[in-house]
């Protein structure tokens, strides 16, 4: 049976304290130990820990001394700043990590982590849940097969209106950096993390791979009183050859839920959060598919299944370099421009905004600055070499990353 230990059970670590314990009690692993530093503000969470066996540790650090060789792996839903350092800590103490989306803010952290992944031994399973998906294998395919003709692109886009308490939910959202550490939290860094990611692997030349970044234009904006972006437009050249475009806010006042469509000369594959995947060929046929409800156990029983030796498909940080990559490329290519309060609506939102990607989206290679808004730019654009350095990214850090 595994042996998992927990870093945390507040805010979004919430979702993994009860997968896990529903998994406990069913017999499929064992919980046995996690770390809490707010006990006294998690008493119930605290006290069914406590009452399945598990352990309680204030301080992870010693949580993996103690579990050392005694668990296979570590669940690890922090704060992105605390990735990397995290992982590294729980790989050398001998533990699987399965570590919660973004990789980490920079593309050297995931570098770190992947040589400490080689020294130990052990491996970093991303959570990008979306990859286990039954769905996902189909959309990889379509585009491989043929089934759509040769791909024109692939395009993303959400709308997710936020208010102030998202951003007032802990010490390092909306932020570009905390306590000198990168965090360059935004949209495509975690609410729509997993659209970013997945096109970029729907874009990959092989089944297993993701696509490779050549260059990137990016238009970031924030309407909100934070320091990162609250919406961004990107469109991303790849050296497969097949341009991807990602468009997600905060600051619109529509709802509109993850879209991901793959566009191809005989036909669109076109999947919808929570809802279904379908393919319409050009000759109207159609054809369509239930959305995977299912994908987080998936994951947690590939976890399960790797830390035995078995060879599940995984979610690795060879995947999520190239959503990092993206993330960088577009803080690296220009600055984020603040929408005047002029140009905000009475409800937050920036005036224009939602028609905007409504036609953006709809019209090939556009992004924002192309529809008229009289507070955008044109795109900034980057190349993906050389690497961008935190000083590029976040000029209050002058330091190379």
């Amino acid at each position: 049976m595994t042996r998992i230990c927990l870093i945390g059970v507040s805010g979004f670590a919430g979702t993994h304290y009860h997968e896990l314990t529903r998994h406990h009690a069913s017999g499929v692993c064992q919980l046995v130990a996690a770390t809490v530093i707010n006990q006294d503000q998690e008493v119930d969470r605290c006290a069914h820990l406590t009452a399945l066996g598990c352990r309680l540790h204030t301080d992870f650090q010693e949580m993996l001394n103690t579990w050392r060789g005694k668990a296979e792996v570590c669940v690890i839903p922090t704060g992105i700043h605390w990735h990397a350092p995290m992982a590294i800590a729980a790989l050398e103490a001998g533990m699987d990590v399965l570590l919660e989306k973004p990789a980490a803010a920079v593309l050297a952290d995931i570098r770190r982590m992947q040589e400490t992944e080689v020294r130990t031994g052990r491996r970093v399973i991303m959570g990008f849940q979306s990859m286990y998906a039954a769905e996902t294998l189909v959309m990889k395919r379509a585009a491989l097969d043929g089934t759509l003709g040769p791909i024109r692109e692939i395009v993303s886009w959400v709308k997710w209106p936020r208010k102030a308490d998202y951003y007032a939910r802990n010490a390092w959202a909306g932020r570009l950096q905390i306590k000198g550490t990168p965090v360059l939290d935004s949209p495509i860094n975690n609410a729509v993390a997993h659209q970013l990611h997945m096109i970029l692997f729907l874009a990959g030349a092989r089944e297993d791979e993701s696509a490779t970044i050549a260059a990137l234009r990016a238009e970031l904006y924030r309407a909100k009183p934070i320091d990162s972006c609250d919406t961004a437009a990107l469109a991303i050249t790849t050296a497969q050859g097949i341009p991807c475009r990602f468009f997600a806010t905060h600051a619109c006042a529509e709802i509109v839920d993850p879209v991901i469509e793959i566009r191809g000369e005989r036909g669109t594959l076109r999947w919808n959060y929570h809802y279904a995947l379908e393919l319409e060929r050009l000759d109207g046929r159609r054809e369509s598919w239930a959305v995977d409800s299912h994908c987080r156990d998936r994951m947690h029983a590939a976890v399960r299944e790797a830390a035995h030796g078995g060879n599940p498909f995984l979610s690795r940080l060879t995947h999520a370099w190239a959503h990092t990559q993206a993330v960088n490329l577009a803080h690296a290519a220009g600055p984020i421009t603040t929408i005047p309060a002029a140009h905000l609506n009475p409800d937050g939102s920036a005036t224009g905004l939602d028609a905007a990607i409504t036609t953006a989206v709809a019209t090939p290679g556009a992004l924002l600055h192309e529809q008229g808004l009289a507070w955008s730019h044109a795109a900034y654009e980057r190349s993906a070499l050389p690497e961008p350095t935190i000083s590029e990214m976040i000029p209050s850090l002058r330091r190379l990353s």
